[in-house]
């Protein structure tokens, strides 16, 4: 049985990790393009741009894509459905081009305070009314997954990734920054009578403040909560910007670009395994602490050997994919991956206080976390710059994990084995921060020595008996059955 929960997890993976990684991941292509073009000082620039944007889209969701979710399911009739459906995007319009329009009126304090100069106004002008189309378009998206339209929401978010890649590359090389911000702004434009058409079963004219009311009941108290998850996630780039410079925000947002990679595939992994994870609580409770506790170890194997590869060979990496400007970005990918690795850990850490509904706990200890981030953050910064900002996001993820495992074990303990989990966690946390001390080798010898350290940490999680020659076997002959199944 917990085999088959395993089996129809990772084949959910599959199907929702196709398109999200191409539409998440097409910074990787874009990358490359824009670290030449841009300075360190204008990449970091962009960098604040988007950590801007990025808190606005926090608060004005007013966690509106959850509460959806969970009321979709809850209701059971199409027409209950389409009600929902149409009351969310008929608020989300109305709610977001007011925000937009009031923060549109003070783009000037708000350059002044953020980059320390009003110059920029015009940029966040561009920027901003980007945000309620990018809202509508993802609760768009959210209501193919609640649809169970794997495959359409996968072609969807292939064709934005493209759009999007497309769009950038023009915007900038005719407009520079503002190029680059028209054109994500057109590209959520173009999309976003696509996915309207392709959700049309559930879009009728109408309008419940019933509907409404629950939607904010949910959603509203996880908005303090997303701010502080903003706070870690992406604070560190403003404070950069006023402790240090705009050149330590440039290779730092390369750095966590490239840890990022971490993040898209915990945003994948989290798409498929809370569903998951409720209807094994549900209908196996007797097993559900078990598989929850495997899972916990799988994730810090897997989450935690792609770590150590992407920090080992940082230095590569950010030659490829970035000009020769930000070769120093390399020595900030390590912290990031391990509070990476924190963060993907938390879909189990943290299942004790969700599925006792007790998400007051979330709220509570992700401020705690976010304060700590920022003490951090402002005695470390102005000596240590973009390391200290990458150490602190670590420290933070680190701290907010362990504390929700701690709540979650007093209200729903799962079951691990303590000796597998350690080891686990100290193999990961050694090879990670040792590998930044490697020398400069060659390029071919370089390769061939890092790849025998990424080996010798595979090796050791055998030896040690955290991940069982059965059980990487039966992960191996799974993911290529399937993978060979898709391409033919």
């Amino acid at each position: 049985m917990i085999q088959r929960s395993f089996s129809a997890l990772l084949k959910d993976i599959f199907i929702y990790g196709i398109g999200d990684l191409f539409l998440k991941g097409s910074i990787f292509i874009t990358m490359p393009i824009l670290t030449r073009l841009f300075s360190p000082e204008e990449y970091g620039t962009w960098g604040v741009l988007n950590t801007i944007v990025g808190i606005m889209t926090m608060i004005l969701i007013l966690g509106a894509d959850s509460a959806y979710s969970r009321y979709y399911f809850e209701y059971r009739s199409q027409s209950e459905r389409q009600r929902l459906t149409s009351t969310c995007l008929i608020f989300l319009v109305i709610w977001t081009f007011l925000g937009v329009l009031v923060a549109l009126l003070s783009v000037r304090q708000i350059s002044l305070l953020v980059f320390q100069t009003s110059n920029h106004w015009h940029l966040l002008a561009i920027a901003l009314p980007g945000i309620p189309i990018a809202l509508l378009n993802l609760i768009c998206s959210q209501a193919l997954r609640n649809q169970f339209k794997a495959r359409l929401y996968a072609v969807l978010n292939l064709v934005s990734g493209l759009v999007g890649i497309l769009f950038t590359i023009i915007g900038v090389l005719f407009g520079g920054l503002s190029g680059i911000l028209v054109g994500t702004v057109l590209s959520a434009v173009v999309m976003l009578p696509v996915r309207l058409f392709s959700i049309r079963q559930l879009l009728i004219l109408t309008f419940s403040w019933q509907d409404l009311g629950f939607l904010l009941r949910y959603g509203v108290p996880l908005v303090p909560a997303s701010i502080a998850y903003w706070v870690f996630q992406g604070s560190d780039r403003i404070l950069l910007g006023r402790l240090s410079s705009l050149e330590q925000v440039g290779l730092f947002t390369v750095a966590a670009t490239i840890s990022g990679i971490l993040y898209m595939l915990s945003g994948v992994f989290s798409t498929a395994w809370n569903p998951h994870a409720i209807y094994i609580h549900e209908s196996e409770p007797d097993r559900a602490p078990v598989v929850f506790g495997q899972m916990l170890r799988y994730i810090i194997v897997c989450f935690g050997g792609l770590a150590v590869v992407l920090s080992v060979f940082a230095p590569e990496l950010t030659g490829l994919l970035s000009d020769k400007r930000y070769v120093q970005a390399a020595a900030a990918v390590g912290p990031l991956t391990l509070a990476m690795v924190a963060q993907a850990s938390i879909q189990v850490t943290a299942s004790g206080i969700s599925l006792q509904k007790k998400t007051h706990y979330i709220m509570v200890l992700s401020w705690l976390a976010a304060f700590a981030n920022l003490a951090l953050n402002i005695v470390l910064m102005p000596k240590w710059g973009m390391i200290a900002a990458a150490w602190s996001t670590a420290v933070a993820y680190l701290l907010l994990s362990v504390s929700y495992f701690t709540v979650s074990q007093r209200l729903w303990p799962i079951i691990y084995s303590k000796a597998k989990l350690g080891i686990a966690i100290a193999l990961v946390g050694g090879y990670t921060v040792f590998s930044a001390h490697f020398p400069e080798l060659g390029l071919a010898v370089g390769i061939m020595i890092k790849l025998c350290y990424c080996a010798s940490f595979v090796i050791l999680l055998f030896l040690s008996g955290v991940l069982s020659q059965q059980e990487w076997q039966y992960l191996i002959r799974f993911s290529f059955r399937n993978l060979t199944r898709r391409l033919n």
